[in-house]
């Protein structure tokens, strides 16, 4: 496959519509996609075997959903750094230890995102720092069996999250 040019159709503040074209063989291929930031999401323990989890109002589908800190790298930043200010920012808690686990790509049909796992640990209460469109009426505490119960009934919806807590289970090198 060889990437021959690209155009931006749409863009917002956060990510771009794309027109690709390629070539494979002797076709030509063009292709529409969503250039999207790298992301974070943070499995913030309070103990060894709880977790905090947030009720967030999600725009697209009308409606508040359980689900670990998340959200989108800023230019310039890390994705430490990310995490981070994110994990404060939406839960109120400050990262003592900070650790990575994996990276995944979210919905690589038709978007460019990566979403970065992280630990945090040895929590220090702070103060929440909502963004201006974001709402996070509740922050709570859940027992790591509780929240992958909740998945199990299909009380948690987020991929992201329910990727993030089903891989506790797995031992990364």
């Amino acid at each position: 496959m060889k990437f021959l040019s690209q155009k931006t159709i749409f863009s917002s503040r956060s990510w771009k519509l794309v027109q690709g074209t390629y070539k494979e063989g002797s076709r030509k291929i063009t292709f529409n996609f969503i250039e999207h930031p790298q992301t974070v999401v943070i499995i913030p323990f309070i103990s060894r075997n709880e977790i905090i989890l947030i009720r967030q109002y999600r725009y697209p589908i009308k409606k508040f959903i359980w689900e670990l800190p998340a959200g989108k790298v800023k230019e310039g930043e890390s994705i430490k750094e990310c995490a981070v200010r994110e994990l404060e920012e939406e839960t109120g808690f400050r990262a003592g230890k900070l650790k990575k686990l994996f990276s995944f790509y979210s919905t690589p049909g038709y978007s460019s995102e990566i979403i970065h796992v992280f630990i945090a640990s040895k929590l220090k209460k702070s103060e929440q720092k909502l963004d201006e469109k974001e709402i996070i009426p509740r922050v709570k505490r859940f027992k790591i069996k509780d929240a992958i119960k909740l998945i199990a009934e299909r009380k948690i919806k987020d991929g992201k999250t329910i990727l993030a807590l089903l891989s506790l289970n797995l031992k990364f090198k």
